[in-house]
C-alpha cells in the first residue's frame, strides 16, 4: 500500500471518522503471544484490539521492526526496566485531531510495534516515526510516536549500564557490494566495538579490508574522545576536487548491535546510542594515519 493510501487508511478516508471503533468490552490486556509481530502487516492490522490506554504492571517490552523502507535495525533483548515511563509516555500522546492535519509527511523514520507483556496478557501498539498521527493504541490514533521510540531507546541504554553484554558469537558484519545507506542500530555503541571491518569505497565498487583487535581499539579510542573534537557537517563536504574514497568502517558492538561509521576528509559521523541526530568530529592523527594505511591495502 501506498504511503498515501494508508493515510488514507488511518485517517478514515478524510471524514475524520475512526475506522476501529472502540469496543465497548475492549480488555486492558489481550491474549496474544508476547513476541514482534508480521514486520510487513500494516499497522492497523498489527495493533491489538485492547483498551485505548496502556495499563500499570507491565512486566516486559519488545521494540520491533515494521517495514516501510526506512533500513534500521531493533534493539536486541527485551525491556525489563523502567516499564511504567514507557507506558506512561505512551498514554501521554495525544488523540489525533484530524482538523490539524497540515503538513504530514508520513516517511523517512523509522516505522515500529512495541508488545508489552504483563502478568495475564499483551498489547501491542505501532508508531512511525515520519508521520503525524503515527501512534495506534487500541481503537486510538495518537500523536507523539517519537517520543514514545525515545522513551524506550534510553530506557534499554540505561538498563544496559547494569547488565552484562551476552556471550558474543558474530562476526563482523561484510560491506555491501555497492556503497549505500546501510540499515542503522538506534542503541549501537561504537566505542565499544567488538568486530569490524573497514569499507572503502570508490566510484561504485566497495572493498573491504578486515580489522584487527589492535586497529579496533586505535577506533574506539578515537570514537569515545569525539566529543572532545566536534566538527560539523560542512566539514565532511570541505574535500578536495579529486574523488576521495568513501570510508565506512562497520561492526558490532559488545552488545551484538550494528554500526557505521562514515569517514570522509579527515572527519567522521557517529551516531551515539538512543541520539537523534548524527555527531561529527575529527579524527585523531593516529587514527587518520592507521586508515591511510588501511585503504591502501
Amino acid at each position: 500500500m501506498t504511503v498515501a493510501a494508508l493515510l488514507l487508511v488511518l485517517s478514515g478516508c478524510g471524514d475524520g471518522s475512526d475506522p476501529r471503533p472502540p469496543s465497548p468490552t475492549a480488555q486492558s490486556v489481550v491474549d496474544s503471544p508476547f513476541r514482534c509481530p508480521d514486520a510487513h502487516a500494516e499497522p492497523i492490522n498489527v495493533v491489538d484490539h485492547g483498551a485505548d490506554t496502556l495499563p500499570s504492571g507491565a512486566r516486559a517490552a519488545l521494540l520491533c521492526l515494521h517495514d516501510n523502507n526506512v533500513p534500521w535495525v531493533p534493539p536486541r533483548g527485551v525491556l525489563t526496566a523502567e516499564l511504567g515511563r514507557v507506558v506512561r509516555s505512551v498514554n501521554a500522546q495525544p488523540v489525533h485531531d484530524p482538523s490539524s492535519d497540515v503538513g504530514c509527511g508520513g516517511v523517512g523514520a523509522p516505522a515500529w510495534s512495541m508488545v508489552f507483556r504483563y502478568a495475564d496478557g499483551t498489547r501491542t501498539i505501532t508508531g512511525d516515526n515520519g508521520g503525524c498521527w503515527d501512534l495506534l493504541v487500541g481503537s486510538t490514533e495518537r500523536e507523539g510516536s517519537k517520543a514514545v521510540f525515545e522513551t524506550y531507546l534510553h530506557a534499554l541504554v540505561r538498563q544496559r549500564t547494569h547488565q552484562r553484554p551476552p556471550t558474543f558469537r558474530g562476526s563482523a558484519p561484510r560491506c555491501p557490494t555497492r556503497p549505500r545507506l546501510d540499515a542503522f542500530g538506534p542503541v549501537a555503541n561504537a566505542t565499544t566495538a567488538r568486530f569490524g571491518v573497514l569499507c572503502v569505497g570508490q566510484g561504485r565498487a566497495t572493498r573491504q579490508v578486515p580489522l584487527t583487535t589492535a586497529q579496533l581499539a586505535v577506533l574506539r579510542a578515537d570514537f569515545a574522545t569525539a566529543p572532545q573534537r566536534r566538527t560539523d557537517a560542512d566539514a565532511m563536504s570541505l574535500c578536495p576536487a579529486d574523488p576521495q574514497p568513501l570510508l565506512v568502517v562497520r561492526g558490532l558492538d559488545a552488545w551484538q548491535e550494528p554500526f557505521q561509521v562514515y569517514v570522509e576528509c579527515g572527519a567522521y559521523r557517529i551516531l551515539r546510542p538512543a541520539a537523534v541526530h548524527y555527531s561529527f568530529a575529527r579524527l585523531l592523527p593516529r587514527t587518520a594515519q592507521l586508515l591511510t594505511q588501511l585503504q591502501r591495502r
